[in-house]
């Protein structure tokens, strides 16, 4: 995952290249950073926000020029057809006021009065206490918008110049991701609060500043988009839709119990361990993660291991049968071999050993903060007070600690799956181990899913085959759902994603990979019947030291041509390349990233026309991998680089 620092003005990524899922992930990131259901420290801003404008203009030209059609977007270079005032779509808006904020359920009924249709869940409490994602419904349809309110004059300062009354001396922030609804709840939220508190909305896309009047006609103009459809529900990524999906696992396996969007093994006693199937800001595609933490922990907070990014779209025909084998192989097999507290990562170390009666390790590990900090005052005051706690108040520990977990049980309306059980400190003699550990959970029966889903990488020289995409699963790649060459070709001619794999003659394995910004089972259709999608591929050679990753587009002016537009060389297994060349051909520029040294070195230079000839050529045949291969080997001999070729 890059981050916001990686990208530079050459339009280069030196510490992360977004060529592959990975670039999918970081356009969800970018959307989702400041919008993000599932609490992280990003939703709070604890030095007031980021001013608007700038970053969406960043995020826009960060979008068109980085990622295009291949990043998985709703919006491709050739532009869906929606309402006009929706084409630049804010992802923030402020409400500059004076005075008290009203009650959740004050501004859930002044947007009923105006005719908009969502309510904030639950409604109750008062929003001067509300801190990042507050959660929304769209009738029955589950959204939500991020918001924070801030008093500090210095983050009022920052919108100095957007001449609202200086007598309002306080700021709501209403921030969403790329979704429809999210846009239009955030608007509708500003609209009516704005009008409650007779404050003015400045909407941070158009860098204009509404009254509340204007706001409400701004968001009414916009209802349509969240309209309610006609006919068939599509499915979404609502619980009920979760309870569909899961169905013949759940019908299978009574262990299993789904607490709203959280797949859980059950009996709980001191351990949740399972998966989170969480909403983003496209309503109908998932991100799946591994869900292990203690259950005294503070409920919302969940570690970022997702699985398979932008996989989970719920209208492709794999997803169901994905999810469920996905979760038996990527998930349960781990999730269910964890049995105790110190198996999993926890917010408090020390808290853990005690509760499970590792005394000495607990010692120990105090020990070791106190040779680590013992120039912190604070630090040492803390670690005594451990001391404490382990000299006589392991009790009162207990105690705190089975509030906790009956706090989360609560809030996660856990019910009987959860049974409450001593801490194996507060046991003694054999039934310590017994009583701190979960049952070991087996993945055997599982729902029944068809044969020969996936089949490893070609391992015999010169054998080609094809598959749908390709998975990272348990430290190895496999080929997900294999083509015959004739359903490739298809998906080809249809403008939809496969993969080509094929091992050469010296061992290296070449991985080709289709993608376009569309599919024909995407509810959300662009309107233009001229609509053609740009085509995306993605080379991976991988040889027995080194790996080299290419991203070429086809050009969307020119379709039928392609362009090379970057090149990656990493050496060994790492995680960062040691080199990387972007080819700008907007500007007819080169930049190269080299740290092969150990010494980042970059340089930029201008384009030669036999660097255009070399990386613009016409759009090769269906299952001719070579001369995408022969022109990143050319590339890189060109660059110095011939001993990875």
């Amino acid at each position: 995952m890059a981050r916001a620092e990686s990208f530079t003005l050459d339009g280069a990524c030196p510490s992360a290249q977004l060529i592959d899922e990975s670039a999918l992930a970081l356009l969800a990131a970018v959307r989702l950073q400041r919008c993000s259901p599932v609490a992280t420290p990003l939703s709070f801003h604890e030095k007031g926000p980021i001013r608007g404008p700038g970053f969406c203009a960043a995020a826009r030209g960060l979008t068109h020029e980085c990622f295009g059609p291949s990043a998985g977007l709703r919006y491709s270079r050739e532009p869906f057809v929606l309402a006009p005032q929706a084409l630049a779509m804010s992802i923030e808006m402020y409400v500059f006021f004076r005075g008290k904020l009203p009650s959740k359920a004050a501004l859930t009924r002044a947007m009923k009065e105006l005719g908009f249709p969502f309510t904030i869940k639950p409604a109750t409490g008062s929003l001067d206490k509300q801190h990042g994602y507050m959660p929304m419904l769209l009738r029955r349809d589950e959204t939500g918008v991020e918001f924070d309110v801030y008093d500090d004059p210095s983050a009022l300062a920052e919108f100095a110049d957007v001449g609202f009354d200086p007598s309002f001396n306080r700021m709501a922030n209403f921030r969403w991701a790329g979704d429809p609804q999210e846009m239009v709840a955030g608007m509708c939220c500003a609209a009516a609060l704005a009008k409650l508190v007779g404050g003015v909305v400045f909407d941070a896309e158009a860098a204009k500043l509404h009254s509340a009047d204007e706001a409400i006609a701004f968001a009414q103009s916009n209802l349509d988009l969240v309209a309610e459809p006609r006919g068939a529900r599509v499915p979404g990524t609502r619980p009920d839709d979760i309870k569909r999906y899961l169905k013949p696992l759940l019908k299978l396996r009574s262990d299993l119990v789904l607490v709203g969007r959280h797949l859980l093994i059950r009996p709980v006693r001191h351990l949740l361990r399972g998966a989170l199937l969480d909403r983003t800001g496209d309503k109908y595609s998932f991100e799946i993660c591994h869900f292990d933490r203690p259950l005294y922990e503070p409920f919302g907070f969940v570690g970022p291991h997702s699985i398979h990014p932008v996989r989970w779209k719920v209208y492709e025909p794999y997803f169901k049968t994905l999810l469920l084998d996905s979760l038996k192989e990527d998930i349960f097999d781990e999730v269910g071999k964890l049995t105790s507290v110190a198996e999993v990562k926890v917010m408090e170390p020390f808290v853990a050993l005690v509760l499970w009666g590792q005394l000495d390790e607990a010692a120990e590990l105090l020990n070791e903060y106190e040779r680590r900090w013992a120039s912190n005052p604070d630090s040492v005051r803390r670690i005594e007070k451990q001391r404490g706690v382990l000299a006589s108040g392991i009790p009162a520990l207990c105690e705190e600690y089975h509030a906790k977990e009956r706090a989360t049980a609560e809030a996660m309306k856990l019910g009987d799956a959860w049974e409450p059980s001593p801490f194996p400190v507060e046991v003694t003699g054999s039934d310590r181990a017994r009583v701190g550990s979960e049952s070991v959970f087996f993945t055997t029966p599982w729902a029944e899913l068809p044969a020969n889903l996936w089949r490893e990488m070609p391992d015999v020289p010169g054998d080609i085959c094809f598959a749908t995409f390709i998975l990272e699963r348990k430290g190895r790649q496999i080929l997900w759902m294999p083509l015959t060459e004739q359903e490739a070709k298809e998906r080809h001619q249809g403008y939809q994603e496969y993969v080509l794999a094929a091992r050469l003659p010296d061992g290296m394995l070449v991985c080709l990979k289709h993608r376009t910004a569309w599919s024909p089972h995407d509810p959300v259709q662009p309107l233009n019947p001229a609509y053609v999608p740009t085509r995306d591929f993605h080379l991976h050679v991988h040889g027995s030291n080194f790996r080299i990753t290419a991203s070429i587009d086809e050009d969307r002016e020119e379709k039928g041509s392609v362009d090379l537009y970057s090149v990656s060389v990493y050496e060994g297994n790492p995680t960062s390349d040691k080199w990387h060349a972007f080819n700008y051909f907007r500007e007819q520029t080169v930049s190269i990233h080299d740290s092969r040294a150990g010494v980042p070195l970059f340089n930029k230079r201008a384009m030669t026309p036999s660097d255009i000839s070399l990386c613009r050529f016409t759009l090769p045949m269906f299952g001719d991998f070579w001369t995408y291969f022969m022109r990143v080997r050319d590339y890189l001999k060109r660059e110095g680089l011939e001993n990875f070729v």
